[in-house]
């Protein structure tokens, strides 16, 4: 009798376990930078530009927009041109050239020659009603 107790016990301490690996998210590695961006912010070798000036290209109809999909694809809109690429946890790769980026759970950051590019990670579902 006590070794089924014992057992059952073992079965429930295994069960939580699991239940809080789950939760978890998978282990608590990086967050995912799966979703939808807004350009949110550039600089030029060192100067940044400002909200006005991105409002600006905005209301011209010139955004820089960005999809990045669970498959490991995504979609760059660069002032109407589109440009598929591919990404892992270090890197958006664009015909075969990766570009390094951070992701702190909000914006992913892209640097590249002088040239710092912030985009903030849309949080409106209306695309999804």
């Amino acid at each position: 009798m006590k070794v089924k107790k014992f057992a059952a016990l073992l079965l429930v301490v295994a069960l939580v376990f699991s239940l809080v690996a789950c939760s978890s998210g998978g282990g608590g590695g990086k967050p995912s930078p799966v979703g939808s961006y807004t350009l949110s912010g550039m600089e030029e070798n060192g100067e940044a530009k400002s909200q006005e000036d991105l409002d600006l290209l905005a209301s011209m109809g010139l955004t820089l927009t960005m999809e990045v999909r669970e498959d490991k694809t995504g979609m760059m809109d660069l002032f109407g041109e589109q440009l598929e690429f591919e990404w892992d946890d270090e890197s958006i790769i664009v015909d075969g050239v990766k570009q390094p980026y951070t992701f702190d759970g909000t914006t992913l950051t892209m640097e590249n020659d002088g040239t710092k590019m912030t985009f903030t990670l849309n949080t409106d579902t209306e695309s999804d009603s």
